[in-house]
């Protein structure tokens, strides 16, 4: 495959099989990225902001964001950052830091109000009011590397996450899991 380095934003329409450059090949190598339903954003060493994927709006953070997550319906965004959570809900154009009970490697949306974390100690954090207040897991889970998030058959918030090598499955915050893989 014949891609520019770095490649940019690319897409693929067959699964994979080939890839296209949208935007910014050879521009950039985004080390966070997101896609919400009607914009992506992306951190190059700049966060960047785009409608269409093709044309993009170099946005101002407090700091480097190391992973962003989008809400699924308010495009609420987050990113982790060495300084904490920082949270914007205006589409990046101002950001305030989220209280948490620790520093985060990995974030993301269940829905609108519920978000967990990777606690940069292992541990599972959870909340259910859009990152105003936080619950840790009990006992750390170990090192969390993946992390994706859905709701289970009973409604309650579903939790995968990839530690110390192993695909753990939760619905109670990590209070318990159940090895997968």
């Amino acid at each position: 495959m014949d891609l520019p380095e770095p490649v940019g934003l690319i897409e693929s329409n067959d699964q994979g099989e080939t890839w296209e450059v949208l935007s910014r090949g050879g521009e950039s190598d985004f080390h966070a990225l997101v896609a919400g339903t009607d914009r992506v954003l992306g951190f190059d060493g700049q966060l960047r902001a785009s409608r269409d994927g093709r044309t993009w709006n170099t946005l101002s953070i407090p700091s480097d964001p190391a992973y962003l997550a989008m809400s699924p319906d308010a495009g609420t965004v987050l990113a982790t950052t060495e300084e904490g959570v920082l949270r914007s809900g205006d589409d990046g154009a101002t950001w305030t830091t989220l209280d948490t009970p620790q520093l985060m490697s990995l974030i993301t949306w269940v829905d609108d109000a519920t978000i967990v974390g990777a606690g940069i100690d292992g541990h599972l954090l959870t909340s259910i009011d859009a990152g105003n207040t936080w619950t840790a897991s009990d006992n750390p889970i170990g090192e969390i590397t993946a992390l994706g998030t859905g709701r289970a058959d009973d409604g309650e918030a579903e939790v995968l996450l990839v530690a110390d090598s192993t695909i753990l499955r939760t619905t109670d915050g990590g209070k318990t899991t159940e090895q997968l893989l």
